[in-house]
């Protein structure tokens, strides 16, 4: 029925890998536990002390707003990741604009329309 292996061994493996994941799943959610509280910490700071690490006041909030068997920390590094490379494609295209000579390659500007002429009155 089980091939060459006994019964009482896969009932160990099985038991084993069981109680495996539960003490896995535990550790996740123990480290998830610790790291709400340091992230919740982070609402002391400043704005820009926060600003200087590379997050808002609203992304700690929103990392906050996930469920509490999940680690808000994990949210909150995406958050700045993307902030951050938000930033950098910023930059760049701000480079881009610059010339390699530094001067800004300016757009093709508008031929200037002529003033209309006023029409000359007739007083007689």
């Amino acid at each position: 029925m089980f091939g060459s292996k006994s019964f009482p061994s896969v009932l160990s493996a099985v038991v084993l890998g069981a109680v495996a994941n539960g003490v896995a799943v535990f550790g996740r959610i123990w480290t998830a536990r610790r790291h709400r509280g340091a992230v919740t910490g982070l609402l002391e700071l400043d704005d820009h002390m926060l600003r200087d690490i590379g997050i808002t006041r609203g992304d700690v909030a929103a990392s906050l707003t996930m469920s509490p068997l999940r680690d808000p920390s994990t949210r909150l590094r995406i958050l700045a990741v993307e902030r951050r490379a938000a930033r950098r494609a910023q930059r760049r295209e701000v480079l881009e604009a610059w010339g390699r000579d530094g001067a800004m390659i300016a757009a093709p500007t508008p031929e200037p329309t002529p003033e209309p002429t006023p029409e000359p009155s007739s007083q007689a």
